[in-house]
């Protein structure tokens, strides 16, 4: 049971990295003026994004297992 509370924090602990990586990308592409970067750096949000969401996903899937 440790062990599962222990990959859970390190879960927990992954989503607010992908949290700042996406503000991160998101005020990187509000400073500039590039088009191109621009849509590269919100492309990399997106992808953050859908990061945050597996990982989010996959806590939910933890939870009736370490309760």
């Amino acid at each position: 049971m440790k062990t599962l509370k222990e990959f859970q924090k390190l879960v927990e602990f992954a989503i607010k990295e992908e949290k700042k990586a996406q503000d991160l990308y998101k005020g990187m592409a509000g400073k500039t003026k590039d088009p191109f970067v621009k849509a590269v750096l919100l492309g990399l949000q997106e992808e953050e994004l859908g990061h945050e969401e597996k990982l989010t996903n996959l806590l939910d899937s933890l939870k009736p297992t370490i309760s």
